[in-house]
C-alpha cells in the first residue's frame, strides 16, 4: 500500500489513519507518495502552496520511506481532463518525471501483493 498525503498536516493525519487500516487488514506500507508538493511559477522560484514537511513526517511516523514527491503542474490537470496521463500530456515536466522516479522505485521494490479472495465488490 502506498499513502499518499500533501504537504498539510491535516492531510497527513488523514494518511496516517491509511497507515493505521493497512496494519490491521495485513497490508505492507511501500512508502509515502507527496501530492501537490510545489508549484513551479513563471519566474522558475518553487512555491510551497500547501506548506511543507506533510510528506516526510507520515514517512518518518510510519517508519517508510518518503518516495517521491510530485509538485502541481498545470499540464497534469488539462491532460487528466483529456484523459490523458502527465507522461503524455506533458512528458518533460517535474510531475511526469516524478512519476517515473515512483514507477521505478516500485518495479525495485517489488512490493509483494496480497489477495483476499473473501472480498469481493459487486
Amino acid at each position: 500500500m502506498l499513502l499518499v498525503t500533501t504537504p498539510q498536516p491535516t492531510a497527513r493525519r488523514v494518511a496516517s489513519r491509511a497507515a493505521l487500516m493497512a496494519d490491521r487488514v495485513d497490508q505492507k506500507l511501500v512508502g509515502v507518495v507527496e501530492n501537490m508538493r510545489w508549484f513551479t511559477g513563471d519566474d522558475g522560484k518553487r512555491y510551497h502552496l500547501f506548506g511543507e514537511g506533510g510528506g516526510a513526517a507520515l514517512a518518518h511516523e510510519s517508519e517508510v520511506d518518503l518516495l517521491v514527491q510530485i509538485p502541481i503542474v498545470t499540464e497534469m490537470r488539462a491532460g487528466a481532463d483529456r484523459g490523458e496521463p502527465v507522461s503524455v500530456s506533458a512528458p518533460d515536466s517535474e510531475a511526469a518525471k516524478a512519476f517515473d522516479r515512483l514507477a521505478r522505485c516500485l518495479v525495485e521494490t517489488r512490493p509483494r501483493i496480497r489477495t483476499h479472495p473473501e472480498l469481493r465488490i459487486g
